[in-house]
Order: structure tokens, then sequence, then C-alpha cells
């Protein structure tokens, strides 16, 4: 008796204070002219109010047969109270919304710092006032056909872990067996805790809600809860939000409670109260907010439920910037057979984020023997920008793509590797045009970022090196060496002295800020160039020792840097090693008088060149031609032969040899051999 007295006191003082903020314009022009001060605003004002009020009440009394009508005469007076001259405010965000010229109140809405109801100042129905119809009837008429890219086939939620796999339950699925959903995969579950008839407006609980929140969380599943609203006006919300509040207070529930407000219409077309309400869009979001704040003002977090049009009728891209939406579309695919949604499988589109997808409401799951619906909530974390590489260095000026080789799943395991975007970051801070960073040499980083349809998004990051080869400048880019230029040096001495030649060459070698990187230059030798003695045997090296011989030939020598950024250069270089074998070539007289001495003499002073390729011309003395035509070698007569050698420095060289005839040679020394004297 108590709660109906307070809820009939309650409905008349709601009713005066909206009929005084009715007329309250209309009264106040009487004391602005020149009636003022003629009468008491107040006391005017509240007589006028109760006269509306008596009249709007004969007028509802005269439509009792037709509910509906009696709903939507009452909930325009309602909406109406809710209604302020300031821009709505939102929790922790200021949005202004637009005057709306379609409704019954053209005035602002706003929404107000709220306060918990107490739950003795809540009227509720003394039954479940529930129905099965209280369906949400979200088919999709644009659905895509198949809404799939892989087979669902021998479905089990255990098997996916980029996706949370989740249910929601009230009192029409009976009692459940919460061990046997879990362990089929399934990891949340959203509980219906209570609810607003859809004609009558009362308030009930669910007759399940705590049987099933205490099983689901035994269990072990994540747990969240709704209430099924029919609110019409920021006072209703305010109910809603402080009865299913004080239900849960008691239990450790860890996802969020949430406002599943509903439109809907009976058979033979009669509507909900919800539709016959006629809300604007701008009290319609004033009766969202009411609830997420009053939700959230008790340590909660508040998530908004509803199809893709009941989600249409408030401001639902304002309201989702800062709190999770669960999604309720259905494709005929999932429905009535066992087809289930798999990771990579399509998602509906939409112009706001949601986190949570209803995409079935004929499910069978284990542990429940009546149909259930399915939803799928989407783990940010498993979106991912997949690239191949940690740092990129191209050249300046060459073209570039930076979304080259990279690849992104979405949190719904999609390839959304067409929506990576990216930013390029000076080292000052500042983002440059990626033109501007391609033609400018520098180190950059590159943002990579990916958001998807839950609102959430994923970023790596990759550094851009611009630069340029290196430059080797070269004092020449052949040489040729003699080793037998100077009688005093040993082979080692030579070998060093080509090893300074070597490094000499080199003027200078600059990287792309014209820094002196000399000191990274490295020499490769392709061919050895080297003899060294080891064990009484001649092995061929690339460096040198002092066993080192000068091994005679033409070489390719590669000059090789690389900077610090990683670019590198080479420069080619030619060697050719030519070595005087023998300055003095001797013969015994028996050999000079012999009919063969001419060809001899051309073979051995042929093979004192290494390599013979670098003979141009032999040039005899004129004693030495005249001798060998006209015969007469006498013992100790001694020639002069000049070799004339082409050099790779494009220079020609000239060395001279020596010929001596002796009236006879060493015993081991045999006929037309040679006898050295370097």
């Amino acid at each position: 008796m108590k709660k109906k007295l307070k809820m009939y006191f309650y409905r008349f003082t709601s009713k005066i204070t909206d009929s005084i903020n009715k007329i309250k314009p209309k009264v106040k022009s009487l004391f602005t002219g020149p009636y003022a001060g003629l009468l008491s605003m107040a006391g005017v004002t509240i007589i006028i109010a109760i006269i509306y009020m008596c009249i709007n009440i004969f007028s509802n009394s005269s439509n009792q047969g037709d509910e509906p009508a009696t709903i939507e005469a009452v909930a325009m007076v309602e909406s109406e109270s809710t209604t302020k001259e300031e821009p709505t405010t939102i929790d922790k965000e200021t949005t202004t919304i637009d005057k709306e010229t379609t409704t019954v109140s053209t005035e602002e809405t706003t929404t107000e710092a709220v306060e918990i109801i107490d739950i003795n100042d809540i009227p509720i129905a003394a039954g479940d006032l529930s129905t099965p119809k209280e369906r949400n009837g979200a088919l999709d008429a644009n659905e895509p056909s198949p809404p799939m890219v892989t087979p669902a086939i021998s479905f089990s939620p255990s098997n996916y872990s980029t996706i949370s796999y989740g249910i929601d339950v009230s009192k029409w699925q009976g009692n459940i067996n919460w061990s046997k959903v879990k362990a089929a995969g399934y990891k949340f579950v959203f509980i219906k805790v209570c609810g607003r008839a859809t004609l009558s407006g009362e308030l009930y609980l669910d007759t399940k809600y705590k049987e099933n929140i205490e099983g689901a969380l035994a269990a072990g599943l994540d747990v969240g809860v709704y209430v099924f609203s029919q609110a019409i006006n920021t006072r209703e919300a305010l109910e809603e939000a402080s009865l299913i509040v004080n239900c849960v207070k008691n239990y450790n529930i860890n996802l969020p409670i949430v406002f599943d407000w509903e439109t809907g219409f009976y058979s033979g077309g009669r509507p909900y109260r919800s539709n016959g309400a006629k809300l604007s869009n701008a009290q319609m979001t004033s009766i969202v907010n009411t609830f997420i704040n009053a939700v959230e003002s008790q340590g909660y977090e508040a998530m908004i439920y509803g199809n893709p049009y009941d989600l249409s009728l408030f401001d639902v891209n304002s309201v989702a910037k800062n709190h999770k939406i669960w999604l309720a579309r259905y494709w005929s695919y999932y429905r009535n057979n066992d087809n289930y949604y798999i990771p990579g499988n399509q998602t509906p589109e939409t112009t706001f984020p949601y986190q949570v997808w209803q995409y079935k409401d004929t499910g069978i799951v284990p542990g429940i023997s009546e149909k259930v619906d399915m939803n799928v909530a989407f783990i940010t974390d498993s979106m991912k920008i997949h690239s191949n590489h940690s740092s990129l260095t191209i050249k300046r000026g060459e073209n570039f793509n930076p979304l080259s080789g990279l690849t992104a799943t979405n949190s719904a395991g999609q390839d959304v590797s067409n929506k990576i975007t990216y930013k390029i970051i000076a080292s000052n801070g500042q983002e440059i045009a990626l033109n501007t960073a391609i033609n400018s040499y520098g180190t950059y980083t590159i943002k990579y970022t990916i958001s998807d349809f839950t609102s959430t998004s994923a970023c790596c990051t990759t550094s851009l090196i611009v630069g340029s080869d290196p430059i080797i400048k070269l004092a020449s880019r052949s040489l040729s060496f003699f080793d037998s230029s100077d009688a005093s040096l040993t082979a080692y001495d030579l070998a060093l002295t080509l090893q300074n030649e070597i490094d000499s060459n080199v003027i200078s070698v600059l990287d792309c800020n014209n820094k002196n990187i000399t000191s990274s230059l490295a020499v490769t030798y392709p061919s050895p160039m080297y003899l060294m003695n080891e064990n009484g045997k001649d092995v061929l090296k690339n460096n040198i020792s002092s066993t080192t011989v000068l091994r005679p030939g033409v070489y390719t020598l590669i000059y090789n840097v690389q900077d610090s950024y990683g670019f590198k250069a080479q420069e080619k270089f030619s060697l050719n090693i030519i070595s005087l074998i023998n300055k003095q070539l001797e013969y015994s007289i028996d050999v000079a008088k012999s009919i063969d001495f001419s060809t001899i003499l051309e073979n051995d002073l042929k093979n004192n060149i290494r390599p013979a390729s670098s003979i141009v011309t032999i040039k005899y003395d004129e004693s030495l031609k005249n001798t060998l035509i006209n015969g007469g070698f006498n013992a100790d007569d001694e020639f002069t032969v000049t070799y004339t050698i082409n050099g790779l420095d494009e220079a020609l060289h000239y060395k001279s040899c020596t010929i001596k005839i002796k009236a006879s040679l060493p015993k081991e020394t045999t006929s037309g051999e040679t006898s050295s004297e370097n």
C-alpha cells in the first residue's frame, strides 16, 4: 500500500511539474507587460498548471479503450518535461544536439547529472511481464550473400582464440547447465535482470536472473547483465538503471550493464509503447544518456544494445564515441541452421563502432534446452599489422610505396590490408608528405594504423632512411706495378710497396652527408695475387706475410664501403703486376754461335717478362742486330735489349735487359739455357 501511495504521489507531482513547465512561458508574459506587479507569478502559475493537468487527465480518460493512444498522449507530455534551454551534456564530453523540427517539442534536451532512485521508490510488478515475442527482429535486408569467407563447419568456440564467443539468456532459456556451456567454449554471457512491459510500462524482474548470474559466475564465465527497456522519458530510464544496479550490487559481474531499448509491434500492428511514444532523436538520446550516467555513477560500465533501426533513433554516433555498442543484426545465413560465425567471415558495416555482435537468435548450445542468442565479442588485441621489415632504406628520389609488403587483420580476423593508413614523421616530430621525405636525406618514422568497427586501432612503426650510396674517389682506376724496379727491395718489401700504392690510390670516401668514411673502406681480391711459401710449398693468398712473393698478372681489385645507413658502394680497380724475371741473360759462346741462337734468344726474352701479354716490342741494340745477322760472337760480348711494355695506366713503360756472352757457363747450365742475375 505504501509503495502504491508513493507511486501515485510521484505521478501526481510529476504531472504538476510537467504542466508548470508547459505553461510557464505563457504565464510569464502576463508579468512583463501592463499587468506587471498585479499578480503573484508563482501562485497564478500553480493554479493554471493544476487546471491544465485536469484537462489532460480528462482528455486521456476518454481514450481508455485504446492503450497505445493513451501511452502516446502521456508520453508526449512526459517527454516534453525533459526539455531545457541548455545544450545536451554527455558524460565527459559536451555535444550539442540540433533542434528537432518534426517532434512535439522544438526545445533542446538536456541530460543532467542523475542520482540513483531508492529501490523502495520504484514500483515493481509482482510477476514477470515479459513475453516470448520480445525478440529482436533484426534481419538485414541488405545482407551479403554469402556473408562468409570460410566454411562454417565443425563449429566449436574453443577452436578460435581470436574471437570470444558468448550468449545472452533470460527466463525463456529455462534451467541452464552452466558447466556445459563453459565446457563448450563459450566465454561470456549477458543475463536479463529486469524489464519494462511493452504496453503497461510496468517494471518487472526476470524470474531466473539470480539463478543465472550465480550459475554463470560459478562456472567461470564473464558475466554482464541487461534490462529490456521501454523507457519513454528520462525518469523511466533512471528507474531502470536504479533497479538493475540494485539487483546486481552483490554480484561480481565483470561485463557492462546493458540498456536494451527496443521498438516492436504485436500481431495486428499494435505497437510497443516505445513506438507509440514517438520520441524525437534528441529525447531518445537524453533517455540513453540518463541510463548511462546513472549506471556509471555507481562504478559500472554501460553498454547500449540495439538493431540498426533502434540505434538510429538516437545519436548513436555520439554515444558510441565513449561507450560500447552491442549490435543485433541477423543474416539469414545463420538462422535456423548449423551455421555459426567463424573468424574471417564478414561483419556488418555501420556508421558507428560496435564491440559485440548478436548475429543469430536460433543457436544451439550444450547445457541449454531452448534456442539461444549467439554473440561474438571481438578481442581487440588480435588486431595486428604485419610487416616484413623493421626499417626501410631507399635512395633519395626513388619511387617508394610505404604500404608495400604490409598486411593487416582486424578484430574479426578479416584481411583489412587495404585499410592501413600511414603518417611520415620527421625527426622534429612534424608530419611530412611522402614526396618531401623521399627527396630529402634523413631518417624518418612511418607510423602505420588500422582501425576497425570496434573503434579500436593497432599501430606499428618502421624507420625510413633516405640517403644515397657513398662516393669513392680514386686517383686512378688502373695501376701497373713492376716488382723488380729496385733490386735492393725484398719480395716482401715489394708486396708492402704495392699495398701502399693500392691504399694511396683512394682520395676520399664520402657518405650522403659528406662525412668522410674512408676508414670503413675495404679491398677485396677476386683472384689471389700473392705467393707464399708455407711448409716448403707455394700457396696463393690474398694477404701478405714475410714470405710473400708477388705473382705477375692482371688483377681486378674491388674497393668496398658501407655507411652507417646501410648504403653500399664499390669501385673496381685494375692492377697489372709486371715482373722482369732476369735483368741479365747469359749464354755460352757455343750457344751463341749455334744456328738456333736467334730463336732461343727471342723465346728467352719473351719469357723474361710476366705477364708476356704486357710486351709491346723487344728492341735489340744495333750491335746485337748486326752480330745476329753476320755472326762472330765473342766471349765477353755484352748487348742491351729494351722492352716496351704497355701498362694498364695507359702509359708505355721501358725496361732493359743485358745479354752477355761467356766463354762457358757453369756445368749445371746446359746448352740453350740462360743464367740469370737479378
